[in-house]
């Protein structure tokens, strides 16, 4: 429980020692993660390593605002209790402990995303933006004190920075999947994170997020073909499909012997075709094999006859 000190200063005004009114409390002493750390290392669970602040004022009206700010942390906007303890930090372990459906490459590509960013990218003025990441913003917070304001003040931080549209919705919807875990609990009677509007990739010159339909991005017939002369096989094969197929990097490396369905000698010929099912990615060092991003992703891509000529006779 906070409380404030009152004593008299050596300062003098008027001939009367001038008061100062110090606010002192306790809190528990937290990692990187704004976990509390415990006592005893080897009992994690055990009792945790507390520390004493203090926070001098002049005006003591200030002094017991502050009080009550502290004092009220505890307590969610509406009247619901909420423990000290249960951080952000906390609620995302949780989270993320219970999404056993997750694949493996999501689940390394969540951990990523809540762990502290030692290196960080630059935003426009070359300042890092380590201090904008979910864990580093939220991460102390108590569960309960996260307000959509703060949110959205977040949302648009990371979009002054330079962030893709797509990299700050990406991490807004980690933030609001995870508090809306918090109200599944009990935790939180609403969740902040709604009705926080979101940076678009719409632009005057491009229509639906996430379609590039500018012509100079793509390219021709003719740039393909020069690419794969260059290339030393069998990577020259990899760009021809790749080219030709639209497949994903890791669903083309998942390719293999089986997947290539050769049309039969006929007349009418049915076109070449790859069968998408499995991708290839490389984590902690090692290829490993995993299932396509999603469900529709499991799918049999044609090939134009006139294009698998290539593969066909390398």
């Amino acid at each position: 429980m906070a409380y404030i000190r009152t004593y008299n200063t050596m300062q003098k005004r008027k001939g009367r020692a001038i008061k100062r009114h110090e606010m002192i409390w306790r809190e528990p002493v937290r990692d990187e993660r704004g976990l509390p750390v415990p006592a005893d290392p080897t009992n994690p669970e055990g009792r945790k390593k507390y520390q004493s602040r203090q926070k001098s004022f002049v005006d003591r009206e200030a002094a017991e605002r502050f009080r009550d700010q502290l004092n009220a942390e505890k307590h969610q906007p509406g009247g619901v209790a909420v423990p000290r303890e249960k951080l952000f930090a906390h609620a995302a372990e949780a989270w993320l402990a219970s999404r056993t459906d997750l694949k493996a490459s999501t689940r390394v590509e969540y951990e990523n995303l809540l762990r502290p960013k030692v290196k960080a990218h630059k935003d426009t003025s070359g300042e890092s933006t380590a201090h904008l990441s979910v864990i580093s913003t939220f991460g102390c917070k108590a569960v309960g004190s996260i307000t959509r304001q703060q949110i959205a003040e977040w949302v648009q931080a990371l979009t002054a920075a330079g962030k893709k549209p797509s990299t700050v919705r990406h991490a807004y919807f980690v933030v609001k999947m995870i508090l809306e875990q918090a109200v599944a609990d009990g935790l939180l009677r609403d969740n902040p994170a709604d009705h926080v509007k979101l940076p678009t990739e719409r632009t005057p010159e491009s229509g639906t997020p996430g379609v590039v339909d500018d012509p100079d991005m793509f390219l021709t017939a003719e740039q393909v073909s020069a690419l794969v002369d260059a290339t030393p096989w069998p990577y020259n094969v990899l760009i021809h499909v790749a080219a030709w197929s639209g497949l994903r990097a890791a669903e083309l490396a998942g390719l293999q012997v089986g997947d290539v369905h050769l049309p039969a000698r006929q007349v009418s010929p049915k076109p070449t075709a790859l069968r998408v099912d499995q991708t290839l990615r490389i984590q902690a060092g090692e290829p490993v094999y995993d299932t396509p991003k999603t469900r529709g992703s499991r799918r049999v891509v044609p090939v134009p006859r006139r294009r698998h000529r290539f593969s066909a006779t390398t």
